[in-house]
């Protein structure tokens, strides 16, 4: 073997006699693909995408659905160059699915089962035949293995890790949710005075200051601007209101 004292590409093709041999660079597309074409960050990709959708559900942002929505895509897309099985990629579907579920059951069990799933399919990626296209080279009927080690079996620790916990808190912000008391009571309004900013025609609206903010209000009865009026009902969004006894 001749072992070459250079510093460049450039320099090594010369010395081997090849100066004029066109060198090619990967461009930011073929780096891009080369990333997430990575099994270990597409497993992270998916199941923090459907975590992050999930939880957007419970304080509705649309922006960290979005986010969710785009790491999915990134992860099917990095599985597909890749050439990960499709039962593998169709198990971690199911699992998202069972994850979802979680908004209809509440218990948790749902979201664990996907985790689970999720954790199968994503091992499956390293026990089955990749569906890339076998080297020329390859034997009939071999298929490539790619073998799983530390870091994967690492990723996957903390994908159940995180799925449990994930779970547990959307169990506590649900619980949470269900627990508090109504913001405010629309009929704790009912008795209240305020005063006419408007005048007010029978069964029409106008509107009346009540407790320092306005309202649009309706009543049986004309009444001019500046009467002061009590809250009799509240229907919808208007309040029902009457003059006021002195």
């Amino acid at each position: 073997d001749v072992v070459l004292n250079v510093s460049t590409t450039q320099d090594a093709l010369t010395a081997m006699g090849a100066a004029g041999a066109p060198i090619h660079t990967p461009g930011i597309g073929s780096t891009f693909l080369s990333i997430i074409s990575d099994p270990n960050l597409d497993s992270i990709l998916f199941l923090a995408g459907t975590f992050a959708i999930i939880a957007d559900m419970y304080h509705p942002t649309l922006i960290v659905t979005v986010v969710g929505a785009a790491a999915i895509a990134l992860a099917l897309l990095g599985l597909g160059v890749f050439g990960a099985p499709l039962v593998s990629i169709i198990l971690m579907l199911i699992g998202a699915v069972f994850i979802f579920l979680e908004l209809k059951t509440h218990h948790g069990v749902s979201a664990i089962a996907g985790v689970i799933i999720f954790i199968v399919g994503f091992l499956l990626i390293f026990s089955l035949p990749s569906s890339a296209p076998a080297p020329a080279s390859a034997p009939s009927g071999s298929g490539t293995f790619i073998q799983a080690g530390l870091v994967t079996y690492t990723i996957l620790g903390i994908l159940g890790v995180g799925g449990v916990l994930g779970s547990i808190y959307l169990y506590r912000v649900r619980e949470t949710l269900m627990n508090q008391p109504p913001a405010q009571n629309p009929k704790a309004i009912i008795g209240k005075q305020g005063r006419l900013t408007s005048d007010l025609k029978a069964g029409e609206v106008a509107t009346a200051n009540i407790g320092a903010e306005d309202f649009t209000v309706t009543g049986s009865t004309d009444m001019p601007k500046g009467t002061i009026v009590r809250v009799k009902d509240v229907q919808g969004l208007r309040l029902i209101v009457e003059k006021a006894e002195n």
